[in-house]
């Protein structure tokens, strides 16, 4: 049942003697009453007041209830009319309810209970309607902003469906162009693996053993052994700065720039000569300070047991004599690469039988130890080298239970090359 205390019913019929009592009894009822005497008076307090439900005459002046139907409806659709007729047949009931009617009473008005109960349901169903198509309203806006979410979705669904496409595509070519990546680096790998020796020279009085261990990755790491025409031994172990392609280029320049030292190198040509060759041929090659080079490059009589060595930046490399602490041997010397007239420094020690050399690249040293995360540094190397169980092992023996006892210890990280030399 509506609030009535808050609700105005307009009564429209032009006989003043049913339009007083009905006003005097709605007014009891709790209803704010209008009275319009004509129909055309009734449509105009229609359109300046808010009326809840209109009793309405079916035959008035000016304008009859059928015509204020169909008006009050155009601009009111909700509003619940209730027709009052005296005399009307079925047909006229019917045709009025067809019209936009909620009921039809005839007069005179026997029972004003019923006629209350009619103007309330009236109420009920105006407002359930008003309600319905506040709804419908609310769903038509949020079924148009679904709407239009949806479109905004497929939009952007077709956005990401391009996306997708072409990020896929640009996926596959990745993946392609790391595929070929991968081949280029596996070949680059295996150019700078036969880079290294074959074979080294080994005679009555001396040995020479190697070891290298790749990253995994195109290092710069190189070495060598070989007799000049003077049967002098010239050796060398490099290690390029960095990583990947670029670095082993340089190596393969470093290759085949030494190569013909083999050949023609004379008797009164030095290391520290040999290292400002190479420098020169660097400089003039432009390969930039980023891919700069050390090495250590020596020379070794086995008849006079003289070694002559120098040192372009590289890792210090180790003596060690039968019966005494490894020493470490090095030259002050810039990388290669990076000035253009650097001032090599040359040294000459004299080696006894049994005496044992071991080079080797800064992998080695940089190895990390898995318990402190700190590198395993030179001086463990040294101690290493020290231990006894090593004394007397042949140089490949030396060089892989060294390498085993650093494996226990640390992760290595860079390409590892040793070169040893056994008197």
């Amino acid at each position: 049942m509506p609030d009535l205390g808050n609700k105005t019913i307009l009564i429209a019929d032009d006989e003043e003697i049913i339009c007083k009592p009905l006003r005097m009894f709605f007014e009891k009822k709790g209803f704010f009453a209008l009275t319009a005497f004509d129909g055309e008076e009734a449509y105009k307090i229609l359109q300046s007041a808010k009326v809840d439900v209109m009793l309405a005459d079916l035959k008035m002046p000016k304008l009859s209830g059928l015509e204020l139907i169909k008006k009050a409806k155009e601009s009111i659709p909700h509003l619940p009319i209730v027709i009052l007729s005296g005399g009307g047949s079925i047909e006229d009931a019917t045709f009025t309810i067809k019209s936009g009617a909620f009921d039809y009473i005839q007069k005179p008005i026997e029972n004003m209970d019923e006629l209350e109960r009619v103007i309330n349901r009236a109420i009920e169903r105006g407002e359930l309607e008003k309600q319905q198509e506040i709804l419908q309203r609310n769903l038509r806006e949020k079924t148009q902003k679904l709407e239009e979410k949806i479109i905004e979705v497929n939009k952007a669904k077709e956005q990401v469906e391009k996306q997708s496409f072409y990020l896929q595509q640009a996926l596959e070519m990745i993946e392609d162009q790391n595929i070929k990546m991968e081949e280029d680096l596996k070949s680059a790998q295996r150019i700078q693996e036969d880079l290294l020796p074959k074979e080294l020279p080994n005679g009555e009085h001396f040995s020479f053993a190697s070891k290298y261990i790749p990253s995994g990755k195109v290092g710069g790491d190189m070495f060598d052994a070989f007799f000049d025409p003077t049967y002098k031994i010239n050796l060398y172990i490099a290690d390029v700065a960095g990583h990947g392609v670029g670095a082993a280029m340089v190596t393969v320049f470093l290759k085949k720039t030494i190569t013909p030292f083999e050949q023609y190198t004379d008797r009164n040509t030095t290391p520290k000569e040999i290292l400002s060759l190479l420098n020169q041929e660097l400089i003039k090659a432009s390969f930039g300070r980023m891919l700069f080079v050390t090495m250590l490059y020596a020379t070794f009589n086995p008849l006079s047991k003289q070694f002559t060595y120098a040192s372009a930046g590289h890792p210090p490399f180790i003596l060690k004599s039968p019966g005494k602490e490894p020493v470490m041997l090095r030259t002050d010397g810039m990388s290669l690469g990076w000035k253009k007239d650097p001032n090599f420094i040359e040294n000459t020690i004299t080696l006894e039988k049994k005496d044992r050399l071991i080079f080797f690249t800064d992998g080695l040293v940089d190895a990390m130890d898995r318990n402190t995360n700190n590198p395993y540094g030179m001086d463990k190397v040294l101690a290493t080298v020290n231990n006894e169980k090593y004394h007397d092992l042949p140089p490949d023996d030396l060089i892989n239970d060294i390498l085993a006892d650093i494996k226990k210890e640390c992760d290595i990280k860079d390409d590892v090359s040793i070169l040893a030399l056994s008197i």
